[in-house]
């Protein structure tokens, strides 16, 4: 009965990692490692969700990479990649924790930007 109640616990701990895997699989840009447009969905709506007020206040900022095309083209899609990296590594270095970033298409960017609330005096 031990040894049951064991081996059921380690299949039950091996598929809780393996959904939250799959997940973390589904909701990430395998490129740049940032979220993908469904993980950045996901995140805006608990971050909204989860705000007291009536209309939490945000700014959204849309970057794309110009002429990614004519770069690939010229050097390659490796190139083209690198890009791609380096860029989604510079977004995330300038960004608060509260901050959510996303690759949203080829050579789109997304973030939210939360406003801070303001401490009550």
């Amino acid at each position: 009965m031990l040894l049951v109640a064991y081996i059921t616990t380690m299949f039950s701990a091996d598929i809780r990692y393996g959904l939250t895997r799959a997940r973390l699989l589904a909701e990430t840009d395998e490129l740049t490692g940032l979220l993908n447009i469904r993980g950045f969905a996901f995140a805006a709506n608990r971050l909204f969700a989860a705000g007291a007020a009536p209309r939490p206040r945000s700014s959204v900022l849309m970057i794309d990479s110009d002429n990614l095309k004519s770069i690939n083209d010229s050097y390659g899609h490796e190139a083209g990649n690198r890009l791609l990296q380096h860029l989604a590594r510079t977004i995330q270095a300038e960004l608060r924790f509260t901050d959510v970033a996303a690759r949203y298409g080829g050579d789109e960017f997304i973030v939210l930007l939360p406003r801070r609330r303001r401490k009550a005096r």
